[in-house]
């Protein structure tokens, strides 16, 4: 699943790491958004924007057209129509479905509506009324999700909870061809402990998800599936990683690169753009210890050009990673 897209916009390029639950973090230079919409728009069966939009997988070496997924675009607008079944939502179109396929219902249907006839059968007469045939359509309006009225439901991220999987359950069979779930947002509403428990329901999903964030909550669990924009370049890119680990000052390993890395963006991101101030030895907005974490942290700010400050005990720190502090 893993892979590099090169998306071309109206001759604009951007680039996105890809994988099965991918994140893109929201930062205030870069219209993440706005590509997000233009990705939803390219993976449409009918309307597409093959003319305007290219994606071109780079890794894979594949340039993918509007068929290879189906997008679905669900922020917290969209979800809220379907808590309320909305007449467009995918719940109401999924139960609109699961009605005409049984037959039960269609019996039942008929029974109704040869009682409705009767009904008004012996005043037909005197008054000159009619009474419509109750059919899939009329029965949906009055079918509605107990989701306000019951106490197991009261807040948002129960509903959610709920939801979510019914509606990716759905489009995996409804879905023209590999669904791609775009999540805007996932994390309004919700708790500091309810965003964590809410990324624990996606990755139980069996689906692939961009979700566009600003928490450090949805973010991916691997830099295959990280995306992080400056100035509308992605600067958590391979060639970064692999430069990150051979100019190290000191015999790191790669996979403690690679580690230290994706934690410290898991961690620290959102202070990435305060200007920081780094410490190995009190309370500040970035706390490092070990020399790789430092090494990292000191080296992916100054790629994305952002401004910080440092603050260390450098008897803690070895005399190759102090050398190269100082030329910073």
């Amino acid at each position: 699943m893993r892979s590099v897209w090169e998306i071309t916009i109206n001759n604009e390029k951007y680039k996105m790491n890809f994988d099965s639950y991918t994140s893109i973090y929201n930062v205030h230079d870069t219209r993440e958004e706005e590509i997000l919409l233009n990705i939803h728009e390219f993976f449409q069966p009918r309307k597409s924007k093959e003319n305007e939009v290219l994606i071109y997988d780079s890794l894979n070496d594949i340039s993918l057209n509007n068929k290879t997924y189906q997008s679905f675009y669900w922020d917290n607008n969209t979800l809220f129509e379907e808590f309320k079944l909305a007449s467009s939502s995918t719940m109401n179109k999924a139960l609109q479905r699961n009605l005409s396929e049984d037959i039960d219902v269609g019996m039942y249907l008929n029974t109704i509506n040869s009682l409705l006839d009767e009904s008004i059968g012996n005043i037909q007469e005197s008054t000159p009324i009619k009474v419509e045939h109750v059919d899939f359509k009329k029965l949906l309006k009055m079918i509605y999700f107990d989701l306000n009225e019951s106490d197991q439901f009261k807040g948002y991220f129960e509903k959610l909870k709920l939801v979510l999987p019914m509606l990716v359950e759905e489009v995996k069979k409804s879905a023209k061809s590999t669904p791609l779930i775009i999540l805007n947002h996932p994390e309004s509403y919700l708790s500091p402990k309810e965003q964590k428990m809410f990324k624990e329901v996606l990755n139980q999903l069996d689906v692939t998800i961009i979700v566009l964030t600003e928490s450090i909550y949805f973010l991916s669990d691997s830099l295959e599936g990280l995306n992080h924009y400056s100035r509308m370049r992605l600067v958590l890119d391979r060639n970064f990683i692999e430069d990150l680990y051979w100019s190290a000052p000191m015999e790191f390993d790669e996979d403690s690169i690679n580690q230290s890395l994706l934690n410290i963006i898991k961690l620290y991101i959102s202070k990435f753009e305060v200007s920081p101030v780094i410490t190995n030895y009190k309370l500040s907005d970035i706390i490092l210890f070990e020399p790789v974490d430092i090494y990292v942290c000191l080296r992916y700010l100054k790629h994305c050009n952002y401004d910080f400050e440092i603050d260390f005990d450098y008897s803690k720190i070895p005399k190759p990673l102090k050398e190269y502090i100082y030329h910073l």
